[in-house]
């Protein structure tokens, strides 16, 4: 289990945002942010922001990117995306605006064909009586939260130029979410938001 809230809370939205055919909850906020970064932004379809939670260790790491291949289930190809785009050095400016729909959802499952098998070690003969996971997620205004459960039981300053137009990241669309630790090379957790089945309706 880990926490991440943000050192203050962002801005929840009081309009819905369009996700698909729904309308979601959402945060974010307009122009810079100080527990924010943009990570690169090519266009308002291909882009990549980090938020910072209060422990410095973390980021919260949020791709939108309409080009990857196999999106929903090979997250390797976000991460490469993300490596030859990354340090663009883009800026917030203060018409920019961050918009995210909040996450929340909490999963569980039980592996039935797991239960009753019998394996066994040295002398002892053993029976699998649970096999279960659970993975919960939040993303809001305040920060993330991650919980994952499985059991297996046997018994810098800029010059002047002329004003840039705003950037408007909108996560509207299939987007993706890790929780990385800042030193490390990958996420310890992933998801993939494809439609609104995670997000909190309006």
């Amino acid at each position: 289990r880990k926490s991440l809230p943000f050192e203050e809370p962002l801005t929840k939205f009081e309009e819905s945002l369009d996700f698909g055919k729904s309308k979601v909850e959402s945060f974010g906020f307009w122009g810079s942010c100080s527990f924010a970064r943009i990570n690169y932004f090519n266009n308002e379809s291909d882009y990549s922001i980090s938020l910072f939670p209060k422990n410095k260790e973390h980021e919260i790491i949020l791709i939108m990117n309409q080009t990857v291949k196999n999106a929903s289930s090979d997250f390797t190809e976000y991460l490469k995306v993300l490596a030859q785009q990354k340090n663009q050095n883009v800026y917030f400016n203060d018409d920019d605006k961050v918009e995210i729909p909040i996450i929340e959802f909490n999963l569980e499952k039980t592996f039935g064909q797991f239960l009753g098998s019998k394996f066994r070690s040295e002398l002892t003969e053993f029976e699998v009586i649970e096999a279960y996971q659970r993975n919960a997620f939040i993303l809001n205004e305040n920060g993330a939260e991650v919980e994952s459960e499985a059991v297996f039981a046997t018994e810098e300053a800029m010059e002047e130029f002329e004003k840039p137009k705003p950037k408007m990241m909108v996560f509207n669309k299939p987007f993706v979410v890790f929780l990385k630790r800042r030193d490390a090379e990958n996420p310890y957790f992933g998801v993939y938001i494809a439609n609104d089945e995670l997000l909190i309706k309006k």
